[in-house]
């Protein structure tokens, strides 16, 4: 079991958001959107830049030979920052938005191969890993975590600083300040390490009942979500979610009453999103409200993946390969269902969307 590659995340500069008292507010300028040839991205002081959206925009279809990398700001305007091949992701965006990470999964079996963008010269750094799963930018660098193997440090000019011994497993995430890591290791647990030295800090003990855990996505400066399962001889898993410290002084607990739920981001009135179906190949997303009650997010449609979610709204994209896919990216708000298409056909930046993802503070 392991996470959907493209996980989209939504995120506002300071400069540039449309909020009330904190929280997003959809617009028109959503929909309208404006193509600027001067630069959207944030300067490198600036803090988070919450509702920032790197998306891979094609003419009509994933396979057509016509990917571009898009940067989108909270406000509706938008910059091409350069060509990408097909099937490619959007592995992760900085806090900044100023570095994209693009996964490429289509070259030689078990080499996972990236392209670093500053998004600011416009220009990639390549980087290939051998037996390679995930990527996840953190302060000063990109970890990678390999199938099987420990997970690596590089820096993003590409070059390699350190290798994380305690881990083994695939699936990997990363607290929001980039100073620590969450990876596996051999027994199964979810394993908190420091980046910058690679000393462990917690090694999170498997749940009663469990027999394994995987990190999910950090849900405050404390705490991060896993996802844990009962058997490793099943697959697809069925999951349980669970928010856990990156210290023992936060205890680890059930985030639903209920099985199937995982990948949990934390939203504005004490809401969650998460994925229903978490570790199959078509999870659904979904809204668990104050009631503890899940509410589906898209009804029955599982072309629909989180690209992220932040404040009071959710950016769903319509690329998870499951259902009739669409190529669209909307902005939900999650106490109204009111939705503005951002990207895709019939928008500024048109096109069909196949990976997104938001700063949103995961």
């Amino acid at each position: 079991m392991s996470r959907a590659r493209t996980r989209t995340t939504l995120a506002a500069a300071a400069a540039a958001l449309v909020c009330t008292a904190g929280v997003f507010a959809a617009t028109a300028a959503d929909a309208a959107g404006t193509a600027t040839g001067t630069s959207i991205v944030p300067p490198p002081g600036a803090p988070t830049a919450y509702g920032y959206t790197a998306l891979i925009r094609h003419g009509s279809a994933a396979d057509d030979h016509q990917g571009q990398l898009v940067l989108r700001a909270p406000d509706g305007r938008f910059s091409t920052i350069g060509a990408v091949p097909d099937f490619v992701g959007v592995e992760d965006v900085s806090t900044n938005a100023r570095t994209v990470v693009i996964a490429d999964n289509s070259g030689a079996p078990g080499s996972l191969a990236l392209s670093i963008w500053d998004t600011e010269s416009r220009k990639p750094t390549t980087l290939k890993v051998a037996s390679g799963a995930q990527a996840r930018l953190v302060k000063d660098g990109i970890v990678v975590s390999r199938y099987g193997k420990s997970a690596q440090l590089y820096s993003r000019a590409g070059t390699l600083l350190r290798t994380y011994t305690a881990t083994t497993g695939s699936t990997l995430s990363a607290s929001a300040d980039g100073t620590r890591i969450m990876g596996e290791d051999s027994s199964r647990r979810v394993v908190v390490l420091d980046v910058a030295t690679g000393a462990m800090l917690r090694a999170v003990p498997v749940p009663s009942g469990m027999a394994g855990c995987q990190p999910s996505y950090h849900f405050d400066s404390s705490s991060f979500t896993m996802d844990c399962y009962k058997r490793v001889d099943v697959a697809p898993q069925t999951v349980s979610a669970y928010r856990t410290g990156y210290t023992a002084a936060v205890a680890t607990t059930r985030l639903m009453s209920f099985d199937g739920g995982g990948n949990v981001r934390k939203v504005d009135g004490g809401m969650l999103i998460f994925d229903k179906g978490a570790g199959s190949p078509c999870p659904e997303p979904y809204v668990l409200d104050i009631a503890g009650v899940g509410l589906p997010l898209k009804f029955g449609d599982y072309s629909w993946a989180t690209a992220g979610a932040y404040g009071r709204v959710v950016d769903l994209g319509s690329f998870s390969g499951c259902g009739d896919v669409t190529g669209a990216l909307v902005r939900r708000d999650i106490a109204s269902g009111a939705e503005t298409r951002i990207a895709g056909r019939g928008t500024a930046i048109g096109g069909f969307v196949t990976a997104a993802k938001t700063v949103d503070g995961t």
